[in-house]
Formats: structure tokens, C-alpha cells, sequence
């Protein structure tokens, strides 16, 4: 995995690791051979971070697509070179890292610093910064938690979507 570009703005975050649903090792798993097209020898789970603000990733800047389902960029943690991965629902606050190696060894239940590059994240617009207020303020760690609340938010957020889609509304 390349290094974070050092010519750019670095945007520093504190995250929290807590513990998944046993999701990512499928995940992983399933994009082994996608993976392995790019050379990249990815460990077969993640990394769940819980951050206690919102960030968007912009997808135009992704280091890796797969089927416009999965984004990958890159970014460290506590300085180690990693990859952040995000899905079309994927909630603005949660962080899922795959790396080379198991991080939740080195990190189970700790803080950690995360590091990104500025130009692979973009500005939050006002309605999606008050949804996610709206939706995870204060509520942050119910997304591994609590499956009811986080399915009742995906559909949502889908009808959303699907509403967004029927109109034409880009953003």
C-alpha cells in the first residue's frame, strides 16, 4: 500500500475500535481476487473505528472501485499505512480499515489516530451534517450495537435515496 502523499494537508482524527458483527472478514474474503488484481494482500477482516464527527470521503479521489459498491482510499493509522473502505449507506462516522496485517491485535478497544489526506475527503453539505446529527449524534457506537436502530436507519436512508433517484436530485 502506498504512503499518504506528504506534499498534501494532512486532516487528523481520534477514533474509537470497538468491535464489529463479523462482516468484514466476509467482505474481504469475497474481494480477495479483486485484491489480488491490484497487488494488494489484504488481511481478511477490519478494523471498526467509531469516530465522534462525521467525515465524507470524495469518491472521485477512491485509490480503488470495485463495481461502484465498495470505495477504498488510503490512509494511516497511529502512522501505519492502511485502507479505509466505505459502501453507498455506509454511516459518515463509521471507518472500516483493512491493512496487510491484523490491527485489532495492536489496537482492541483503544483510541487511535487516524490520518488522511485532504483532497480525498470533501465538504459536508448542511442537509447532511444535520441528518447525521440528526440520525447518530450522541449515538454513535449504535451502528455495531444495535442492529435494530441501524436497519431502521437503512431503510431510511434507502427510501431516501430511492426518493433522491425518482427526481434527479444529485446531492
Amino acid at each position: 500500500m502506498d504512503s499518504i502523499n506528504s506534499s498534501g494537508h494532512i486532516r487528523k482524527f481520534t477514533g474509537r475500535v470497538v468491535n464489529g458483527r463479523g462482516l468484514g472478514t466476509h467482505r474481504m474474503l469475497t474481494l480477495q481476487e479483486f485484491f489480488s488484481k491490484h497487488n494488494l494482500e489484504i488481511f481478511p477482516g477490519t478494523l471498526n473505528v467509531v469516530l465522534k464527527t462525521p467525515i465524507q470521503f470524495n469518491k472521485d479521489r477512491c485509490a480503488y472501485n470495485y463495481r461502484n459498491q465498495f470505495f477504498f482510499w488510503p490512509i494511516t493509522v497511529n502512522g501505519i499505512s492502511c485502507l479505509v473502505y466505505r459502501w453507498s449507506q455506509c454511516p459518515m462516522h463509521i471507518l472500516e480499515i483493512v491493512a496487510t496485517t491484523k490491527l485489532r491485535d495492536r489496537f482492541s478497544g483503544e483510541d487511535v489516530r487516524i490520518e488522511i489526506e485532504a483532497s480525498l475527503l470533501q465538504k459536508l453539505t448542511a442537509t447532511n451534517l444535520y441528518l447525521w446529527n440528526l440520525s447518530w449524534k450522541g449515538r454513535e457506537k449504535l451502528y455495531y450495537r444495535d442492529s435494530i436502530y441501524t436497519n431502521l436507519l437503512g431503510k431510511f436512508q434507502n427510501s431516501t435515496f430511492r426518493f433522491k433517484r425518482f427526481f434527479g436530485i444529485k446531492k
